[in-house]
C-alpha cells in the first residue's frame, strides 16, 4: 500500500494551539540536527506554516493554511541554508473536502509537490506512519511535536524547536471547551506551560517515532497553563477514520458537492417534476417536499438559487427560478461522514404547482427497507469519474444493500441508507448530492457520499434516511420556518 493512503486511511488528525495561522512551540528546545528530516516549512506570502513530508509527492499540513505556495525541505536553521536545502513549488492543494472553517473540524491537507523530493539526502526523509491499527494513545504519554514558530520570547525562532507534550484524556479535555470537533486528542497546553501556539500549525505530532496528527488550533495565551490544546483520537474507529477508510481522499479535481449518476438513463419526460437543480458556486440536486420546502444533503448549504420544472438545463426560464429564503440544515450535522445530512431550502416565493413541478411524497412514519429492493436516483451530476456534467436528468435503478452489513464493513454513521454502487457499476458520485433515493414512489433517502472512483465502485453509496428525522421535518413544515 502506498505511504500516502495508508497515512489517509489510519491517520490522526492534531489540533495544538492556533491562532488564523497558528502554533509555535513554548518553553521547547532547540530540535537535535537532522533528527527531523520530515519537517517542512511552508511560506504563504506573509504567513507561515509547518508541515511534514509523507511520500516524494506530498507534504501533510493543516487545512487552514491553505495558500501556501513555496515549500521548504532539508532545513533545520532558517539562516543556514546549504546545499542539502531545497525549495519546491506547490502544484496542488488537495483539503479535505468537510474541512470546517469555523469548528476546525477535518483541519488537513496535502500539498503535491511541484517536483518529487529527492529522498535519500542526508536532511530529506518522509516520516513514519501509522500501522493500518494503530494502538490508541494513553492520557500522560509523551508525545513531541516541532516548528519555527514564535517561542516564549514572543519571537520566530530561526532554528526548529521541538518540545514534549503529555496526551490529556478527552473526557477532561471536553470539561474544559465546549463545541469540541469530533474525534479530537488533547496533548500540551493544559496545566503547563509547554505546547504549541501561533505560528507553526501543521506540523506533526510525533509518538514513538511515528506522525500521528497535524498541529491545528488551541488557546490563547500560549503559555497560560489553564489553557489546553487539541489533537485528534487514533484510539477508536471515530467517523473521520472511517470516512478515510470508506473514502480514500484523493485529489482530482472533484466538485466539492457529491455525487453523479453513474450508467444510468435520461429520465423520461413529465417523470420526476419534484427534482430540484441548486446551483451558485457549486451544484447539488434537491426534491420539492412542499409548496415551500425543498429537501437536500446539509453539505449542499450554501447554494442561493433553485430550478423546478426542467429536465433540460439548457432549456428554462426565468420564472423556473427560485431563490432561497433561508437554509434549515439539522442542528446535529457537522459533515456528511458523520450523518445528519439533510437540509430543507426555504423557497423565496411559493412553487407554481402544476404539469411541471410537483411534489414527492416522503414517509410519515419509519421505513425499514429490505436487501435487493430496487429504488431509483436521479440527478445532473457527472456521467463517469472526471466526466462532464449532464444537461438532461439521468435516472438509474439501484438495490438496497442490507444495513447491517454495511454499518459492519463500512463503519457508517446512523441513519443512513445504503443503495448502489457496492457490486455493480450503477450509483452516484461527485456532482448531485443532495437528490432523493426514491423506492415505491416515495422520497426514503437523501444523496450524501459515495465511492469516488465512480466507474468501478467497490463500496456502497450513502443516503440519508428521511424517516429518521421526521419529527425534525414535521416541525419546519408546521412552523414554516427553522
Amino acid at each position: 500500500m502506498h505511504p500516502l493512503i495508508k497515512f489517509l486511511l489510519f491517520h490522526v488528525l492534531i489540533c495544538l494551539g492556533q491562532n488564523a495561522f497558528g502554533n509555535e512551540i513554548i518553553n521547547g528546545h532547540k530540535a537535535k540536527k537532522n533528527s527531523m528530516q520530515y519537517m517542512a516549512y511552508l511560506d504563504g506570502n506573509g504567513y507561515m506554516c509547518g508541515g511534514f513530508l509523507i511520500s516524494e509527492d506530498f507534504v501533510m499540513t493543516a487545512a487552514h493554511c491553505a495558500g501556501i505556495t513555496k515549500v521548504v525541505l532539508g532545513t533545520h536553521d532558517l539562516k543556514e541554508i546549504d546545499e542539502n536545502t531545497m525549495l519546491y513549488d506547490v502544484e496542488k492543494e488537495c483539503k479535505h473536502p468537510y474541512f470546517d472553517k469555523v469548528r476546525k473540524g477535518n483541519d488537513i491537507m496535502l500539498l503535491k509537490l511541484s517536483r518529487k523530493a529527492r529522498v535519500g539526502k542526508k536532511k530529506i526523509k518522509p516520516v513514519k506512519l501509522p500501522t493500518k491499527n494503530p494502538k490508541p494513545l494513553k492520557a500522560n504519554q509523551k508525545c513531541t511535536v516541532a516548528g519555527w514558530g514564535k517561542t516564549e520570547s514572543g519571537k520566530n525562532a530561526d532554528e526548529l524547536q521541538a518540545v514534549d507534550v503529555p496526551i490529556i484524556s478527552l473526557e477532561q479535555c471536553r470539561t474544559f471547551r465546549r463545541g469540541l470537533p469530533p474525534a479530537v486528542i488533547c496533548a500540551g497546553g493544559y496545566n503547563t506551560t509547554k505546547g504549541t501556539c501561533m505560528g507553526d500549525s501543521g506540523g506533526p505530532l510525533m509518538c514513538k517515532g511515528v506522525a500521528v496528527g497535524v498541529v491545528s488550533f488551541g488557546s490563547i495565551p500560549c503559555d497560560y497553563p489553564e489553557r489546553h490544546h487539541f489533537a485528534r483520537s487514533s484510539g477508536t474507529m471515530h467517523p473521520l477514520i472511517k470516512f478515510l477508510l470508506f473514502h480514500v481522499l484523493i485529489c482530482l479535481g472533484q466538485n466539492a458537492f457529491g455525487n453523479e449518476i453513474i450508467n444510468g438513463h435520461k429520465a423520461e419526460k413529465n417523470t420526476m417534476q419534484y427534482m430540484a437543480y441548486l446551483k451558485e458556486k457549486g451544484t447539488c440536486g434537491g426534491f420539492l417536499i412542499s409548496e415551500d420546502f425543498v429537501m437536500t444533503a446539509a453539505h449542499c448549504a450554501g447554494l442561493k438559487k433553485v430550478i423546478l420544472g426542467t429536465h433540460n438545463l439548457k432549456n428554462f426560464d426565468r420564472n423556473m427560478i427560485y431563490n432561497v429564503q433561508k437554509e434549515c440544515i439539522h442542528p446535529d450535522y457537522i459533515n456528511a461522514t458523520e450523518g445528519n445530512d439533510i437540509m430543507l431550502l426555504k423557497l423565496s416565493r411559493k412553487a407554481q404547482l402544476g404539469e411541471n413541478i410537483k411534489l414527492i411524497k416522503i414517509p410519515t412514519y419509519p421505513r425499514f427497507l429490505k436487501p435487493n429492493q430496487m429504488c431509483t436516483v436521479a440527478g445532473w451530476g457527472l456521467t463517469k469519474t472526471a466526466g462532464h456534467t449532464a444537461d438532461e436528468l439521468q435516472v438509474v435503478d439501484v438495490p438496497v444493500i442490507d444495513l447491517k452489513e454495511c454499518q459492519t464493513q463500512w463503519h457508517l454513521p446512523p441513519k443512513v441508507i445504503c443503495a448502489g454502487g457496492y457490486g455493480t457499476n450503477k450509483g452516484t458520485c461527485d456532482g448531485d448530492s443532495g437528490g432523493p433515493l426514491v423506492c415505491a414512489g416515495v422520497a426514503v433517502g437523501v444523496v450524501s457520499y459515495g465511492g469516488k472512483t465512480c466507474d468501478y465502485p467497490a463500496r456502497p453509496d450513502v443516503y440519508t434516511d428521511i424517516s429518521k428525522f421526521l419529527p425534525w421535518i414535521n416541525d419546519i413544515l408546521k412552523k414554516q420556518t427553522c
